[in-house]
């Protein structure tokens, strides 16, 4: 049995035992509260560094985000749409909205139908209360935001009188709203407006952040905008010159090919014929009197009218063939693989085609043409050939009367050189002293003598020859060279008639004839006052002849001009009469003195004709209107019983006298004390 002291022993040793492990637990635990607030301090840093990056990650992405709406084709109300989700998921903002400007006003706002809401509440109240508010610039937060273009922040719009949404926000738990506008070339575009819970801590720590990605979508939405601006521009430029394209090649009105674009097919077209062994024709169209549609009508009409016949002419010709305008009434259609025999059977075709009237404008317009025919090879191996080749071949169609066609031969191109040299020439014939006159007597049929004579101009032409009025009149009638051809046949004329006057006592009228153009010129009256003054001539010895269609095409104006020469003294005849249908009114309101009957009449009486019946009529009205009345063209006897019968006073033609130098109109007053002799042949001259 152990003794007191050994027990005591004992008892020390396990206390102490006890002690030290007393001490190791109470070490123990201290070890493990230092580890687990290591691993919890360890926990919170790795837990705010996750945080980190997932809000480094999310902003990367929204970032990211702008690349991908830089290469799609949103529109803005979608990228203010994601920008207001972005942003709000982001910044766990519960509300985000957008104001817009309002149509068509830069002053105000409006709100727009580009929300974000989260989950956890209902913001119905909130929405409804926003959507019913407008506001002008400067008015509560957006609108002063729109007015500095600057982020603005509210922190506690809970306590704040002046925002009238602070009852709604403090019952959704809304602390702050802060509104960033969106900017486009230095106009504000919208204002995005976000809303900010209680729970936010550090609100304002996000703003420089949204800042900065609304900077980068404005860059974004300018550079957008530049490139959308870029592609427009672009397209215009190419609408811009497909339509140049268009007018360089084709004609505005008629939306036909043009004259440059018929040239570079016509010489398309010739290659290709010579290449591959083909016939071309070449028809050259012009619209007869076309001018006069002009003026009765009016451009408009006659622009509608020119936009129908090109219609009528592609109509009336095969698809493969090729229709264009290329001048005011003129049109030009090349014939692939046809030969001139082909060609003339087109141009027939086409002169019926517009036989059918033309229903324009309350109007109905019968119109005809003209046509010049060339052909490959037969008229011209080349453009300015065939070109040439056809027109001339169309103006001899209009020659021949019109509503015709013409195929060109070489005859044809001998009598347009001849053309052109008078066109050339005419100019230069006064300077020369090329031009000289004639004079044709006209007689009183019953007494045989000399009543009066006709003025007659001539050209003698160095290259060819004698060139007679019918030929070179038209031309300097277009020219206008006429107004100084026509003072000059007045002097020359008066200048002679003064000579033989004093010389002879020449005593007999002296008929001149006057041209359309001389009558439109503003200088004519003038012109004869100043010359028969200087001359002397005596004024109702004068008679100017006029033509009957020249007073039906401006009667008006003719009108005024011949009563100032009646009120002269000078007497007014009408030349061709019977061929302008005139009316009686008309007859009746001039100032005439004489009509003299048309040739062509003339030719014909005595053989059982109707120019029988014409001729006794036109006799019979001139005497119920107590005018006088020459017959033109008088060549048989036969006709000169006629007219005598009729009672017919004065005649002029070749029966009595071809026209006659000054030489030879003097002596024909000298013999026979200026009569004429049925037994005897005048001279020709």
């Amino acid at each position: 049995m152990k003794n007191k002291d050994e027990l005591l022993n004992e008892i020390e040793i396990y206390k102490k035992a006890r002690e030290r492990e007393k001490n190791a637990r109470l070490q123990a635990d201290q070890l493990l509260e230092e580890k687990t607030r290591e691993l919890y301090l360890a926990h919170q840093e790795l837990t705010q560094k996750y945080q980190e990056l997932e809000k480094h990650a999310s902003e990367l992405e929204l970032f990211q985000s702008l690349s991908r709406i830089s290469q799609g084709t949103q529109t803005l109300n979608e990228v203010l749409q994601f920008l207001v989700d972005a942003i709000c998921k982001l910044e766990k903002w519960p509300v985000g909205h957008v104001f817009l400007l309002k149509e068509g006003a830069d002053k105000e706002l409006v709100p727009s139908d580009i929300w974000y809401f989260d989950s956890e509440k209902d913001y119905h109240e909130l929405h409804k209360i926003t959507s019913d508010m407008h506001f002008e610039i400067g008015e509560s937060l957006p609108g002063i935001t729109l007015a500095t273009e600057e982020p603005l922040y509210i922190e506690d719009v809970q306590n704040d009188s002046n925002y009238f949404r602070a009852k709604v926000c403090k019952n959704l738990g809304i602390r702050g709203t802060f509104c960033v506008p969106l900017k486009c070339n230095n106009k504000v575009l919208a204002i995005v407006e976000f809303f900010i819970p209680e729970t936010h801590e550090e609100p304002t720590k996000g703003f420089s952040l949204i800042n900065s990605f609304v900077r980068q979508l404005e860059t974004l939405l300018e550079r957008q905008q530049a490139q959308e601006q870029a592609r427009e521009s672009s397209l215009k430029l190419q609408q811009a010159l497909v339509e140049v394209q268009q007018m360089a090649h084709h004609d505005p009105l008629t939306n036909l090919p043009n004259r440059r674009q018929f040239e570079l097919t016509l010489k398309r077209n010739i290659a290709s014929a010579k290449r591959y062994h083909k016939n071309l024709a070449l028809l050259f169209v012009d619209l007869d009197n076309f001018k006069s549609i002009n003026d009765r009508l009016g451009h408009d009409v006659g622009d509608l009218l020119l936009i129908e016949v090109g219609r009528r002419l592609q109509a009336n010709v095969r698809t493969e063939d090729f229709v264009a305008r290329i001048g005011g009434d003129e049109f030009a259609i090349t014939l692939d693989s046809t030969a001139m025999e082909e060609a003339e059977v087109v141009a027939e075709k086409l002169i019926r085609s517009l036989k059918d009237p033309f229903k324009i404008a309350n109007h109905d317009i019968i119109v005809s043409i003209s046509i010049g025919i060339s052909s490959f090879p037969e008229s011209g191996s080349d453009y300015i050939t065939l070109h040439k080749n056809a027109d001339i071949a169309m103006y001899k169609a209009k020659e021949l009367g019109r509503d015709n066609y013409k195929r060109f031969d070489i005859t044809l191109e001998t009598q347009y050189k001849k053309q052109l040299d008078i066109e050339n020439d005419i100019d230069f014939a006064l300077e020369k002293n090329e031009f000289f006159l004639v004079y044709q007597p006209i007689y009183d049929l019953l007494t045989k003598k000399i009543f009066g004579m006709e003025v007659l101009l001539r050209w003698q032409n160095d290259e060819h020859g004698l060139i007679l009025p019918e030929e070179f009149i038209p031309i300097a009638e277009e020219r206008g060279t006429i107004i100084p051809i026509g003072e000059w046949v007045l002097k020359e004329a008066c200048i002679q008639y003064m000579k033989w006057r004093n010389e002879i006592k020449l005593d007999c009228k002296l008929l001149i004839n006057i041209s359309p153009r001389q009558l439109k010129d503003k200088s004519f009256l003038n012109s004869v006052v100043k010359i028969t003054n200087e001359t002397q001539m005596p004024l109702d010895k004068l008679e100017f002849e006029v033509t009957e269609a020249v007073l039906m095409s401006s009667p008006e104006e003719s009108e005024d001009v011949l009563k100032k020469l009646s009120d002269l003294g000078i007497k007014i005849a009408i030349d061709d009469f019977g061929m302008g249908y005139s009316s009686l009114n008309r007859l009746k309101s001039l100032p005439i003195s004489s009509l003299k009957i048309d040739k062509s009449f003339i030719q014909d009486i005595g053989t059982q004709g109707s120019n029988d019946l014409i001729v006794k009529s036109i006799i019979a009205l001139a005497k119920e209107l107590h005018i006088q009345m020459i017959a033109e063209g008088i060549e048989a006897k036969s006709q000169l019983n006629f007219l005598l019968d009729q009672n017919c006073p004065e005649g002029q033609g070749y029966y009595f006298a071809h026209p006659l130098t000054k030489n030879e109109m003097k002596k024909a007053f000298l013999e026979n004390a200026g009569q004429f002799s049925d037994s005897s042949t005048p001279p020709k001259s």
